[in-house]
């Protein structure tokens, strides 16, 4: 069966900063334009949809902002794996992920392919009310430099790092979700030890009401954080806090809620 289950979305709107904490200068600008998409591909619980192939289930990201050009590309994909439920309320997906993801937010570069172990479910709190997520854990091999620095100090750290992603979406029926997403890497704690650390977060949330059809609003916050040691005993710590409001376009699946219980479920 080639027919899943999705989520996607379009936001068109604006990010303003409300907190800048760039060591030693900040040359960040307050207001930005962005543009970004998202994509769940393969939602597990539809009835007849297999997870035979790589990439049967994906997820996908990409923003644009007039601040920084490419912001946000990444993508986690199941490499091979297979299904599970509880009951009647709870379906989701299991195996080995294969992850690629670029991050440029105005204080850092972050490139990782990394390989873990997760899993993505969907569990029915209500009869109206759903809750997707997912969780990953694994090995990354990544490069990250600052994008503030002094001409004379190289900021970089490369290697392999353990990686952690996790996402929540919260769908109140056909009117509105809650999501939260979040991920972590830490550089220099399993090789190049010598040369530093480098432990680099990135919280993301959105709030989208729709409006009628395909089309909503939303208001989306932004939350990255650089922490840096290295090998010349020189620290760094840099922290970014923005928010936004979009114009939302959903997909055609609206917000992607996957609906497998019989109708005296429902």
């Amino acid at each position: 069966m080639t027919d899943p289950a999705y989520y996607g979305r379009w936001h068109f709107g604006a990010m303003r900063t409300t907190n800048a904490d760039f060591a030693p200068a900040s040359d960040s600008r307050r207001n930005s334009a962005q543009i970004d998409y998202r994509l769940d591909y393969g939602l597990p619980g539809k009835p007849g949809y297999t997870y035979d192939r790589p990439f049967d289930y994906f997820d996908f990201e990409a923003a644009l902002s007039s601040r920084n050009g490419v912001e946000i590309l990444s993508t986690d994909g199941l490499l091979f794996g297979g299904t599970y439920g509880f009951g009647r309320t709870w379906r989701g997906i299991v195996g080995l992920y294969g992850t690629y993801e670029y991050l440029a937010p105005q204080l850092y570069h972050l490139s990782s392919t990394a390989v873990s172990v997760g899993s993505h479910a969907q569990w029915w709190v209500t009869r109206d009310v759903a809750l997707q997520g997912g969780l990953l854990g694994g090995i990354a091999y990544a490069a990250a430099s600052s994008t503030v620095r002094d001409v004379d100090n190289s900021e970089y750290h490369y290697g392999t790092a353990p990686r952690i992603a996790a996402s929540l979406r919260a769908i109140l029926g056909t009117r509105a979700s809650l999501d939260v997403s979040g991920r972590y890497l830490a550089l220099g704690r399993i090789a190049e030890t010598n040369a530093g650390r480098d432990s680099i977060s990135r919280v993301e949330s959105a709030f989208t009401w729709r409006l009628g059809g395909r089309h909503a609003i939303g208001v989306q916050g932004a939350w990255s954080h650089r922490s840096a040691t290295f090998s010349t005993g020189n620290e760094r710590k840099q922290t970014l806090a923005q928010v936004g409001i979009f114009y939302t376009l959903l997909g055609a699946d609206g917000f992607g809620a996957v609906d497998w219980r019989p109708d005296a479920d429902r």
